[in-house]
């Protein structure tokens, strides 16, 4: 991928996915944009590139999950919003990043961070079903 659809896929994710598709609210549109800009400020410090020069190969599993610990170590973030860093990067890397992954053959997960439940099941039984049929 090239460092001009990074961005536009990132502005496909907010515009087509978040607010047509899913109709988040504006507070949850909020959020994920802090994370993007928290990421993209993580970034520049760490590879030295600009986030218009960002490519989705650089924000690899490895990275991320350097970013999700340097939010709780240095900026004091409790495990609840690092999970919910988590949700939106999780939601971009769904929505854009399938093509990527096959591409570079990356396929790691993320470990479930502490404080998480991994019991809980967020989807109640219709929208489990409806997502099937998509």
């Amino acid at each position: 991928m090239n460092t001009s659809t990074f961005p536009a896929l990132l502005q496909r994710f907010f515009t087509e996915r978040l607010l047509t598709q899913q109709g988040a609210s504006p507070h949850t549109v909020a959020g994920y944009r802090d994370t993007f800009r928290l990421l993209f400020r993580f970034a520049t410090e760490r590879l030295g590139r600009a986030p218009s020069a960002l490519r989705l190969e650089q924000l690899d599993a490895a990275f991320l999950e350097t970013f999700l610990e340097h939010l709780e170590r240095d900026r004091g973030n409790r495990p609840r919003t690092r999970n919910q860093r988590l949700s939106a990067l999780h939601g971009f890397f769904r929505y854009g990043g399938a093509f990527a992954r096959r591409r570079r053959g990356n396929t790691r997960r993320w470990k479930t961070p502490r404080g998480c439940d991994r019991g809980q099941d967020f989807l109640s039984q219709t929208s489990k079903t409806s997502r099937m049929r998509d």
